[in-house]
């Protein structure tokens, strides 16, 4: 696709799109994920060591990784040239506090929106959809990648909240069938129990990076830039 091509915002194309990144990928995402969901076992551990309430995500150490593999994640899914997790996981350290007050920032901002009768959550959820993938790929700072975030998704809100929506239905199921093989007593989790939600987290947040950095391609696809790989 050249430069200055354009067009339509193509609900199918992000889905194929998706599927299609994490197909290339695959390889060299497997021992990312695999090394997160050890790191979010351990640290469940630490947590527990440390007297943490399980569930209490401010308060969990993993908060601390989490940005860390997501960035490592979303540098190998925007770079087209088979960048090795090291090389990515350089870029993702150098990052780091970025990535970190992004994941700050964004969280409360949405949480606080959850509060405030839902609706605005769920829309700022929509319309920071692509501040990581900014923040990685155009080198902005926190700020300016939930500024761009929200300017490019907003004339394109109701398809991509489709596309979250698919998501997050995936994730309730999933939460679902988790919830039933969980234990009686949620605040106190067997370490089989902490293994099966570290790989639950591990796998649904690389689903989800993977979806937003799809949902930032096909935006600078319809812009004009040649970004997009999908065709």
């Amino acid at each position: 696709m050249s430069e200055g091509a354009g067009g339509q915002f193509q609900f199918g194309r992000v889905l194929s799109g998706w599927g299609w990144l994490i197909g290339r990928d695959f390889r060299r995402i497997a021992p990312v994920v695999l090394t997160w969901i050890i790191a979010g076992f351990v640290l469940q551990q630490v947590d527990t060591a440390l007297g943490l309430p399980p569930g209490a995500e401010w308060l969990s150490t993993t908060l601390l990784a989490d940005p860390l593999f997501g960035g490592l994640l979303y540098v190998i899914a925007l770079s087209d040239d088979d960048t090795s997790p090291g090389a990515a996981f350089g870029v993702a350290i150098n990052r780091y506090l970025a990535l970190l007050l992004l994941t700050i920032m964004s969280t409360v901002g949405m949480v606080a929106g959850f509060f405030m009768l839902l609706l605005p959550g769920i829309a700022l959820a929509v319309l920071w959809s692509v501040a990581f993938p900014i923040l990685i790929a155009e080198d902005a700072n926190p700020i300016e990648a939930l500024g761009a975030s929200f300017s490019r998704v907003k004339s394109q809100f109701w398809p991509v909240l489709g596309l979250l929506a698919i998501y997050t239905f995936g994730i309730i199921i999933l939460a679902a069938v988790m919830g039933l093989m969980g234990s009686v007593d949620p605040f106190n989790p067997s370490p089989t129990e902490q293994l099966a939600e570290a790989i639950v987290t591990a796998v649904t947040a690389t689903a989800g990076v993977y979806l937003n950095v799809a949902i930032y391609r096909e935006l600078s696809h319809t812009a004009g830039h040649d970004v997009s790989v999908f065709d």
